[in-house]
């Protein structure tokens, strides 16, 4: 029987494996799990968009003390 180096991709792609393991077995059994999470990361794309947007601006305070924002 032959042994693989710890340093070859077969050897890598299998410790990936064994670490997702209970995930996979999760996954598997119940039919509700998605197998990745793209609809929580699309939902919030629109924060971090806004967010990115927002540094473009800035705030100055008026003579009255409010905020005035300037883009």
């Amino acid at each position: 029987m032959k042994t693989l180096s710890r340093h070859s991709d077969t050897a890598k792609a299998f410790a990936y494996l064994l670490k997702q393991w209970e995930a996979l077995n999760v996954y598997c059994s119940n039919g509700w799990v998605e197998i990745d999470n793209n609809i929580a990361e699309n939902a919030l794309r629109g924060v971090a968009v806004g967010r990115k947007n927002w540094l473009c601006v800035s705030r100055r305070r008026t003579d009255s003390g409010n905020m005035k924002i300037a883009a």
